[in-house]
């Protein structure tokens, strides 16, 4: 059955609907929704990201955002919030993320060309998320990072991140992470999108001290 999507000039203006498929076939521009979590443990702001599944078509085991996903034709950008619960088994209100804003993100793999207006969300919970319930035909995984690293990673400073989590193995055994990793471990995401992302994100945290 295929998802119908609202599609939009570069100025995001509405021109209509189309099925998924058409949506990255042609690389038509379309609303999603990106969620990124960060905790603060000791002081530390930790940043999430999930590990995506091995059985996904597109980035396939590539660490991502720590949940997205698409905006039905016929959803709000607020109902986007579902995919938390979907993909991570979090149980999230709207009422408890801030908006970042919409950044316009843009990625090619082979057929598929992406051309998203990311509507953009960070959560910083007052208590650490201890207990994630992952969709398997979506996410294997979850790692985090210190932030300040990532900060430093995505503008270069750093070849390397430092991460630590958790995969699920196919007997549904938590198998602990503990390795450093490089951009092309990261899905696609361009150096223009890492930069936007870190520097959204830092402006708030510094906004909190």
């Amino acid at each position: 059955m295929s998802e119908w999507l609202s599609i939009y000039d570069e100025s995001h203006m509405p021109k209509g609907i189309a099925s998924r498929s058409e949506v990255h076939r042609r690389g038509l521009w379309h609303d999603t929704f990106h969620y990124w979590l960060v905790c603060k443990e000791e002081e530390q702001n930790y940043i999430y990201f999930q590990i995506r599944s091995d059985d996904k078509t597109d980035y396939p085991g590539l660490v991502d955002i720590t949940a997205a996903g698409h905006i039905l034709e016929n959803e709000t950008v607020e109902d986007g919030i579902r995919e938390i619960q979907e993909e991570l088994g979090i149980n999230v209100c709207i009422h408890d993320l801030e908006k970042l804003g919409i950044v316009r993100y843009q990625v090619s793999n082979g057929e598929l060309i992406d051309k998203e207006f990311a509507h953009t969300y960070l959560h910083r919970p007052t208590e650490n998320i201890e207990h994630f319930k992952l969709q398997k035909s979506e996410v294997k995984g979850m790692v985090k990072a210190d932030f300040n690293s990532f900060y430093s990673f995505c503008f270069d400073k750093f070849s390397r991140l430092e991460v630590q989590g958790f995969e699920v193995n196919g007997k549904d055994q938590f198998i602990p992470v503990n390795r450093s990793i490089t951009r092309s471990e990261f899905v696609g995401h361009s150096d223009l999108f890492f930069k936007e992302i870190a520097t959204l994100i830092n402006n708030k945290l510094k906004e909190a001290d």
